[in-house]
């Protein structure tokens, strides 16, 4: 399996879950701020929970490569590499220089495909068990088709290039799905509103 979550403005909107800040408690006169998480923490918090699940159950037998799509795909954990919590953490509190740095602004769908491109890449061929890539983004209902179709596109081409070709199911997450509807966002991957999946066998 593989992580993938985009960076894109289009995350920067509100998950609709609201955060309620005193910040004249004990100062005298109470200051009520209500502040609002974004998409990109929710998201960011239930890719670390998955993680954190993976690592515990399957302690140095399980490998997730993470990725972050913004103006290029950004490897957060790899396969070649030892994968623990802390490491993470750590490259995710590196992740805003990179983020800061980065050239002009590169649309969902390229910044999607060319993050699929590199999870093929990491995904482990040693077996011929279903591969499964997780994408986590926020786009409006109309582009799911379009999206959708480049992506397996784009997967099925990868995929053949691969050593050793393997079935693959790519799963998108529609965020902004689950914000539409008037709810707060559940940062749990599983609950997250689905909005596509296909299969490339």
């Amino acid at each position: 399996m593989a992580l993938i979550c985009d960076n894109g403005s289009e995350m920067k909107g509100s998950a609709g879950r609201r955060l309620s800040i005193d910040v004249g408690k004990g100062r005298g006169a109470s200051q009520p701020v209500k502040l609002y998480r974004t998409l990109w923490t929710c998201a960011v918090e239930g890719l670390v929970e998955y993680v954190r699940v993976v690592f515990d159950l399957f302690p140095g037998k399980v490998k997730l490569p993470v990725i972050v799509a913004s103006s290029e795909a950004i490897p957060l954990l790899t396969l070649d590499e030892p994968q623990y919590l802390n490491k993470l953490f750590t490259k995710l509190c590196d992740l805003h220089q990179r983020l800061d740095s980065s050239p002009q602004p590169v649309s969902l769908q390229d910044r999607l495909v060319s993050a699929v491109q590199l999870a093929i890449r990491q995904l482990d061929t040693s077996t011929l068990c279903r591969k499964h890539i997780i994408v986590l983004a926020s786009f409006h209902p109309d582009r799911c088709s379009t999206l959708s179709e480049a992506i397996e596109a784009t997967a099925l081409c990868a995929s053949s290039q691969l050593t050793r070709p393997v079935p693959l199911t790519v799963l998108i997450l529609n965020l902004r799905q689950a914000e539409s509807q008037g709810e707060p966002f559940n940062s749990q991957l599983p609950v997250v509103c689905c909005s596509g999946g296909h299969s490339m066998n």
